[in-house]
């Protein structure tokens, strides 16, 4: 009899193991498996207002320049006063992530980020940022350079604290949905934006972008404290050079970092671009400008969530991909006339710095000392700053060769280092 109990008792438990198991499986490998842990959930919503106006800057500042002064090298000219002082305190930043608490980095950040959108704000409404003072547009010139200095401390911190936040076996999961979050507001701030500029000028955009950042750095703050760190007997600067000496010890990391120069470089800039393209070339308005760089937005969400799903393997193959998915469409883009097709173009653009960003920062994050992350962050974040001397330098060709062949040169040397690295490194072997 207890023979037949046990049976019995052991056939109604098997089905609760298999839900059991099953329950584990999608723990250990679920999509939004991050959200699991509570201070994740946190940082989630302290990024909400950050992603938000991030991607409305996109289409915003660069229409305004360009508006301003008709001219395709300013635009190239506002993306370097963002790069220099992003590239000059990345590694400082970096290595000042690594011995502080970070949320107070990124809570004093966003709140520098919220003056400097509210100064935009306030020169749009008293009329001295306009077309009626032609001088004007140093302005813009201004903010971004105090946009990139503060990104340079910020963004090394917004990526390295996600492992702290979730945990080894949740990174390529956390950073993931970090990116998908900033794509999501990619497919609705640029639209968002558009519609705003063409229904009330940007005025309205700058002010919602100065409160976005406020709430932001309320949101950090809430943020928990990490365990104590150990005192460092090392000055920031001297931090920051040992984290270039590390980078020469590590060749992978050190092919990671230039693969992302080169896509940044030769990739980005079509984005920064584009407003030239749909004012010289598909002659749209800014509301189907901003639909252009949400459609990109749809790519980059699709592209997060397939990575944030994945299991951890064929990383190294799969970011040398992002570069081929982004440059084999722009190259197809720049030569049409149809807004529809660059339209149904846009989502495929979009896929691969989306790719590019997650498992970029995946593979730094995994094959790093955890002493050096927000450090070897910081050279990726330089890395994203040299993207300004891609977009002058596309600035520059197009006042002299046209938009198009400026973004195809780009383009197409972006397909070809991709190509290359695909046959001769080390990289597609990264797990």
């Amino acid at each position: 009899m207890k023979t037949r109990q046990t049976a019995g008792e052991a056939s109604r438990a098997a089905p609760r193991i298999v839900q059991l198991e099953q329950r584990n499986m999608l723990a250990r490998f679920g999509t939004f498996a991050s959200f699991r842990v509570p201070a994740y959930r946190i940082y989630y919503g302290c990024m909400l207002g950050h992603w938000f106006a991030w991607s409305m800057q996109q289409v915003v500042r660069a229409l305004l320049m360009f508006r301003l002064t008709g001219s395709g090298a300013t635009i190239g000219g506002l993306a370097l006063a963002s790069a220099l002082p992003t590239l000059s305190l990345s590694l400082l930043g970096g290595a000042i992530g690594d011995s502080v608490q970070k949320k107070f980095i990124l809570a004093i950040g966003r709140g520098v980020l919220a003056l400097n959108a509210l100064a935009i704000s306030f020169a749009l409404y008293s009329g001295f940022l306009s077309r009626g003072h032609p001088d004007s547009w140093w302005l813009l010139i201004a903010s971004a350079a105090i946009e990139g200095a503060t990104n340079g401390f910020v963004l090394p911190t917004n990526i390295s604290i996600v492992p702290e936040l979730v945990g080894e076996d949740l990174i390529m999961n956390g950073l993931s949905l970090a990116v998908l979050g900033g794509n999501v507001f990619q497919l609705i701030g640029p639209t968002v934006g558009g519609f705003l500029i063409d229904a009330h000028g940007f005025l309205p955009v700058y002010f919602f972008m100065s409160c976005l950042f406020v709430s932001d750095a309320v949101m950090s703050t809430l943020l928990p404290r990490r365990s104590p760190m150990a005192p460092r007997k090392t000055k920031p600067l001297r931090d920051a050079m040992d984290g270039i000496l590390y980078l020469r010890t590590n060749p992978t990391i050190l092919l990671l970092v230039i693969f992302a120069v080169c896509h940044i470089v030769s990739g980005l800039p079509f984005m920064q671009l584009l407003p030239v393209f749909t004012e010289r070339v598909l002659k749209v308005t800014a509301s189907k400008l901003g639909l252009l760089t949400s459609a990109a937005g749809v790519g980059a969400l699709i592209g997060s969530l397939v990575i944030a799903s994945l299991p951890r393997r064929n990383r190294g193959i799969l970011v040398l991909a992002s570069g081929m998915i982004m440059g084999v469409p722009i190259l197809i883009f720049v030569s049409s006339h149809s807004w529809l097709l660059c339209l149904l173009l846009m989502p495929f653009i979009g896929l691969g710095p989306a790719m590019h960003a997650s498992l970029t920062s995946t593979l730094v994050q995994t094959y790093v000392d955890p002493d050096y992350r927000s450090r070897m962050q910081g050279l990726v974040t330089m890395a994203g700053g040299l993207a300004s001397f891609g977009t002058l330098l596309g600035g520059l060709l197009t006042d002299v060769i046209g938009v198009r062949l400026a973004v195809a040169s780009e383009a197409l040397f972006l397909t070809l280092v991709t190509a290359m690295l695909m046959g001769w490194s080390r990289l597609p072997s990264l797990e």
